[in-house]
Protein backbone atom coordinates (compact mmCIF):
# COMPACT_ATOMS: atom_id res chain seq x y z
CA UNK A 1 0.00 0.00 0.00
CA UNK A 2 1.12 3.56 -0.75
CA UNK A 3 2.48 5.15 2.45
CA UNK A 4 2.34 8.89 3.22
CA UNK A 5 3.94 10.73 6.14
CA UNK A 6 2.30 14.04 7.04
CA UNK A 7 4.44 16.23 9.31
CA UNK A 8 2.51 19.04 11.04
CA UNK A 9 3.79 21.70 13.49
CA UNK A 10 0.90 21.75 15.98
CA UNK A 11 -1.82 19.37 17.35
CA UNK A 12 -4.78 21.35 15.97
CA UNK A 13 -3.56 20.76 12.41
CA UNK A 14 -3.18 17.06 13.20
CA UNK A 15 -6.86 16.94 14.21
CA UNK A 16 -7.89 18.82 11.06
CA UNK A 17 -5.90 16.48 8.81
CA UNK A 18 -7.33 13.36 10.48
CA UNK A 19 -10.87 14.66 10.08
CA UNK A 20 -10.40 15.58 6.41
CA UNK A 21 -8.76 12.25 5.55
CA UNK A 22 -11.56 10.30 7.23
CA UNK A 23 -14.30 12.29 5.50
CA UNK A 24 -12.92 12.98 2.01
CA UNK A 25 -10.18 10.40 1.41
CA UNK A 26 -11.13 7.27 3.37
CA UNK A 27 -11.71 5.24 0.17
CA UNK A 28 -8.32 6.11 -1.30
CA UNK A 29 -5.72 3.35 -1.48
CA UNK A 30 -3.10 4.80 0.85
CA UNK A 31 -2.00 4.74 4.47
CA UNK A 32 -1.24 8.09 6.10
CA UNK A 33 0.75 8.61 9.28
CA UNK A 34 0.43 12.05 10.91
CA UNK A 35 3.13 13.26 13.28
CA UNK A 36 3.33 16.53 15.22
CA UNK A 37 6.97 17.63 14.92
CA UNK A 38 8.62 21.05 15.12
CA UNK A 39 11.06 22.07 12.40
CA UNK A 40 14.14 21.75 14.62
CA UNK A 41 13.13 18.19 15.50
CA UNK A 42 12.65 17.35 11.81
CA UNK A 43 16.39 17.85 11.29
CA UNK A 44 17.19 15.05 13.75
CA UNK A 45 14.30 12.60 13.40
CA UNK A 46 14.75 9.13 11.94
CA UNK A 47 12.55 8.47 8.92
CA UNK A 48 11.16 5.17 7.74
CA UNK A 49 12.49 4.80 4.20
CA UNK A 50 9.40 2.81 3.18
CA UNK A 51 7.35 6.02 2.91
CA UNK A 52 6.44 6.81 -0.68
CA UNK A 53 5.57 10.46 -0.08
CA UNK A 54 6.16 13.04 2.66
CA UNK A 55 4.09 16.19 3.26
CA UNK A 56 5.29 19.10 5.39
CA UNK A 57 4.68 22.81 5.95
CA UNK A 58 6.98 25.80 5.74
CA UNK A 59 10.42 25.26 7.24
CA UNK A 60 9.73 21.57 7.92
CA UNK A 61 9.01 21.01 4.23
CA UNK A 62 12.20 22.86 3.25
CA UNK A 63 14.28 20.68 5.61
CA UNK A 64 12.64 17.49 4.36
CA UNK A 65 13.29 18.41 0.72
CA UNK A 66 17.00 18.78 1.48
CA UNK A 67 17.16 15.58 3.53
CA UNK A 68 15.05 13.18 1.52
CA UNK A 69 16.42 13.17 -2.00
CA UNK A 70 14.90 9.74 -2.74
CA UNK A 71 11.38 10.47 -1.46
CA UNK A 72 8.98 12.97 -2.99
CA UNK A 73 8.15 15.86 -0.61
CA UNK A 74 5.08 18.07 -0.98
CA UNK A 75 4.61 21.40 0.81
CA UNK A 76 1.30 22.38 2.41
CA UNK A 77 0.39 25.72 0.83
CA UNK A 78 -0.25 28.85 2.88
CA UNK A 79 -3.45 30.08 1.27
CA UNK A 80 -4.84 33.59 1.09
CA UNK A 81 -7.55 32.51 3.54
CA UNK A 82 -4.88 31.42 6.05
CA UNK A 83 -3.06 34.76 5.75
CA UNK A 84 -6.27 36.78 5.99
CA UNK A 85 -7.36 35.02 9.17
CA UNK A 86 -3.97 35.84 10.74
CA UNK A 87 -4.17 39.50 9.65
CA UNK A 88 -7.64 39.94 11.10
CA UNK A 89 -6.49 38.35 14.35
CA UNK A 90 -3.50 40.72 14.47
CA UNK A 91 -5.72 43.74 13.89
CA UNK A 92 -8.09 42.69 16.67
CA UNK A 93 -5.38 41.65 19.13
CA UNK A 94 -2.72 44.31 18.55
CA UNK A 95 -4.55 47.08 16.62
CA UNK A 96 -1.96 46.55 13.90
CA UNK A 97 -1.27 49.48 11.58
CA UNK A 98 1.31 47.84 9.30
CA UNK A 99 2.04 44.12 9.11
CA UNK A 100 4.69 42.08 7.35
CA UNK A 101 3.64 38.71 5.99
CA UNK A 102 6.83 36.65 5.84
CA UNK A 103 6.40 33.42 3.91
CA UNK A 104 8.43 31.04 1.75
CA UNK A 105 6.49 32.00 -1.36
CA UNK A 106 4.59 35.14 -2.39
CA UNK A 107 2.39 33.12 -4.72
CA UNK A 108 -1.23 34.34 -4.49
CA UNK A 109 -0.41 36.77 -1.66
CA UNK A 110 -1.00 40.20 -3.17
CA UNK A 111 -0.15 43.14 -0.90
CA UNK A 112 -2.89 45.43 -2.25
CA UNK A 113 -5.62 42.80 -1.92
CA UNK A 114 -4.57 41.80 1.59
CA UNK A 115 -4.34 45.46 2.67
CA UNK A 116 -7.80 46.29 1.32
CA UNK A 117 -9.51 43.22 2.79
CA UNK A 118 -7.83 43.40 6.21
CA UNK A 119 -7.98 47.16 6.67
CA UNK A 120 -4.26 47.09 7.51
CA UNK A 121 -1.27 48.08 5.42
CA UNK A 122 0.41 44.81 4.46
CA UNK A 123 3.91 44.10 3.14
CA UNK A 124 4.60 40.62 1.76
CA UNK A 125 8.17 39.44 2.07
CA UNK A 126 9.57 36.17 0.74
CA UNK A 127 12.14 34.15 2.67
CA UNK A 128 14.04 31.61 0.59
CA UNK A 129 16.46 30.63 3.38
CA UNK A 130 14.80 29.86 6.70
CA UNK A 131 18.14 30.21 8.47
CA UNK A 132 17.84 33.97 7.79
CA UNK A 133 14.32 34.48 9.14
CA UNK A 134 15.58 36.79 11.91
CA UNK A 135 17.08 39.10 9.28
CA UNK A 136 13.71 39.24 7.53
CA UNK A 137 12.00 40.23 10.78
CA UNK A 138 14.54 43.01 11.41
CA UNK A 139 14.10 44.38 7.88
CA UNK A 140 10.31 44.37 8.29
CA UNK A 141 10.60 46.40 11.51
CA UNK A 142 12.94 48.84 9.75
CA UNK A 143 10.24 49.25 7.10
CA UNK A 144 7.79 50.34 9.79
CA UNK A 145 5.93 47.09 10.51
CA UNK A 146 4.57 46.68 14.02
CA UNK A 147 3.35 43.08 13.61
CA UNK A 148 4.85 40.03 11.94
CA UNK A 149 2.71 37.35 10.30
CA UNK A 150 4.22 33.98 9.40
CA UNK A 151 4.76 30.35 10.30
CA UNK A 152 6.16 28.98 13.54
CA UNK A 153 9.77 29.84 12.71
CA UNK A 154 8.82 33.41 11.79
CA UNK A 155 6.71 33.88 14.92
CA UNK A 156 9.53 32.55 17.09
CA UNK A 157 12.01 34.98 15.52
CA UNK A 158 9.56 37.86 16.07
CA UNK A 159 9.07 36.88 19.70
CA UNK A 160 12.83 36.80 20.25
CA UNK A 161 13.02 40.32 18.78
CA UNK A 162 10.18 41.52 21.04
CA UNK A 163 7.79 42.18 18.11
CA UNK A 164 4.08 41.36 18.02
CA UNK A 165 3.39 38.31 15.88
CA UNK A 166 0.58 36.02 14.78
CA UNK A 167 1.23 32.49 13.57
CA UNK A 168 -0.49 31.52 10.34
CA UNK A 169 -2.62 28.44 10.93
CA UNK A 170 -3.46 26.07 8.09
CA UNK A 171 -7.16 25.91 7.24
CA UNK A 172 -9.17 22.97 5.97
CA UNK A 173 -9.07 24.19 2.36
CA UNK A 174 -5.24 23.99 2.31
CA UNK A 175 -5.28 20.45 3.73
CA UNK A 176 -7.86 19.33 1.16
CA UNK A 177 -5.76 20.92 -1.60
CA UNK A 178 -2.54 19.16 -0.57
CA UNK A 179 -4.30 15.79 -0.13
CA UNK A 180 -5.73 16.01 -3.66
CA UNK A 181 -2.21 16.76 -4.87
CA UNK A 182 -0.92 13.76 -2.89
CA UNK A 183 -3.47 11.49 -4.60
CA UNK A 184 -2.36 12.77 -8.02
CA UNK A 185 1.26 12.22 -7.03
CA UNK A 186 0.44 8.69 -5.86
CA UNK A 187 -1.13 7.89 -9.24
CA UNK A 188 1.90 9.35 -11.06
CA UNK A 189 4.35 7.33 -8.94
CA UNK A 190 2.36 4.13 -9.49
CA UNK A 191 2.36 4.68 -13.26
CA UNK A 192 6.12 5.35 -13.27
CA UNK A 193 6.79 2.21 -11.23
CA UNK A 194 4.65 0.16 -13.60
CA UNK A 195 6.51 1.62 -16.60
CA UNK A 196 9.87 0.79 -15.02
CA UNK A 197 8.75 -2.75 -14.21
CA UNK A 198 7.58 -3.37 -17.76
CA UNK A 199 10.78 -1.86 -19.15
CA UNK A 200 12.96 -4.00 -16.89
CA UNK A 201 10.99 -7.16 -17.69
CA UNK A 202 11.39 -6.59 -21.43
CA UNK A 203 15.09 -5.81 -21.27
CA UNK A 204 16.06 -8.59 -18.85
CA UNK A 205 14.13 -11.34 -20.65
CA UNK A 206 15.19 -10.35 -24.15
CA UNK A 207 17.46 -12.74 -26.03
CA UNK A 208 19.29 -9.77 -27.49
CA UNK A 209 21.94 -7.74 -25.73
CA UNK A 210 20.44 -4.40 -24.61
CA UNK A 211 22.29 -1.48 -23.07
CA UNK A 212 20.95 2.01 -22.22
CA UNK A 213 23.29 4.99 -22.30
CA UNK A 214 22.28 8.48 -21.08
CA UNK A 215 23.19 11.82 -22.62
CA UNK A 216 26.49 11.88 -20.71
CA UNK A 217 27.61 8.60 -22.22
CA UNK A 218 27.05 6.73 -18.93
CA UNK A 219 25.46 3.29 -18.70
CA UNK A 220 22.08 3.42 -17.02
CA UNK A 221 20.89 -0.13 -17.74
CA UNK A 222 22.41 -3.33 -19.12
CA UNK A 223 20.51 -6.59 -19.45
CA UNK A 224 21.83 -10.08 -18.70
CA UNK A 225 22.67 -10.89 -22.30
CA UNK A 226 24.95 -7.88 -22.81
CA UNK A 227 26.62 -8.52 -19.45
CA UNK A 228 27.40 -12.09 -20.56
CA UNK A 229 28.85 -10.73 -23.78
CA UNK A 230 31.23 -8.34 -22.02
CA UNK A 231 31.90 -10.64 -19.03
CA UNK A 232 30.81 -8.10 -16.41
CA UNK A 233 28.31 -7.87 -13.54
CA UNK A 234 25.43 -5.37 -13.51
CA UNK A 235 26.69 -3.34 -10.54
CA UNK A 236 30.13 -3.07 -12.08
CA UNK A 237 28.98 -1.27 -15.24
CA UNK A 238 26.19 0.98 -13.95
CA UNK A 239 27.32 4.62 -14.19
CA UNK A 240 30.46 3.83 -16.17
CA UNK A 241 31.26 5.42 -19.53
CA UNK A 242 30.15 3.28 -22.45
CA UNK A 243 33.40 3.74 -24.34
CA UNK A 244 35.38 2.20 -21.44
CA UNK A 245 33.08 -0.80 -21.03
CA UNK A 246 32.12 -1.53 -24.63
CA UNK A 247 34.62 0.14 -27.02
Amino acid sequence: MFRILLVVPYPKLEETAKRICSVYFRKKDFQIDIRVIQAEEVKKMELDKTYDLIIGRGRSAAILKKRETNIQVLEIPITGYDVMRALLKAREQFHTKQAAVIVSSTYSHDEKTLSTMSGTKVLVREISDFERVSEGVVRAVEEGCDTIIGGYSVSQAAAEAGIHSVTIETGEEAVIQIMHEAVRMMETIYKERERQQIHETITQTSGEGIIYVNGKGEIGLANKKILQMIYRESGAVHGEKIDTVYP
